[in-house]
């Protein structure tokens, strides 16, 4: 059922991500240097598909970040500590975990009115128009702290595509991540705000 949702979701048209709600940790931490991309999804594809955007996008931010499946086998994601164990071992710091929350289709009624009176007690060729909302929640763990730093919830409207879909949430999270200081980029440190 899921799924179904997800493919009509991503197939409405156009698209634009916001960022609905953030959260940051009160207590200041230090930035994450070494991530992993991790798409919460029983479909291998999509799951595959938007890990590689992400961290793509990261990396083109200067921020070291490598797609989950990479990493991690199936049986790994199964058990979150022997995840955490081995992406500890292997010298990484923070998981960005991104999942899908939501998707509807949205009717709205948009009335045209004739002349200032007639348009006061009736509506004239009044039209339909539907929009596509899809919400994903991304929430970013601290590995060496074993607790959540960030999490937001991303409203797109109308993605055109899966693709379409997965390459807006992946642009505006990563534009957060970088922006908000939550990962290190190449330089070293926090960007500068």
């Amino acid at each position: 059922m899921l799924k179904k949702i997800l493919i009509l979701a991503f197939c409405a048209c156009g698209s634009s991500t916001t960022m609905e709600t953030t959260w940051r940790s009160p207590h200041p931490e230090a930035t994450l240097n070494n991530v992993v991309a991790v798409y919460i999804s029983n479909d291998g594809a999509t799951r595959r598909s938007f890990e590689d955007h992400m961290a793509a996008r990261l990396n083109a931010k200067g921020i070291h970040a490598v797609p989950g499946y990479s990493v991690l086998t199936e049986m790994d994601q199964q058990d979150r500590a022997a995840a955490r164990s081995k992406l500890i071992a292997q010298g990484f710091d923070g998981v960005i975990a991104v999942r899908l929350i939501g998707a509807h289709t949205q009717i709205q009624v948009e009335p045209t009115f004739i002349g200032y009176w007639g348009g006061a007690w009736a509506y004239d060729n009044a039209y339909l128009t539907t929009q596509t909302i899809v919400r994903v929640e991304t929430s970013v763990f601290s590995l060496r702290d074993d607790r959540l730093v960030y999490s937001a919830v991303s409203r797109t409207l109308d993605p055109s595509s899966t693709e379409a879909a997965i390459a807006s949430v992946t642009k505006k999270v990563a534009k957060e991540l970088h922006h908000e200081g939550i990962v290190a980029t190449a330089g070293g440190g926090a960007p500068a705000t």
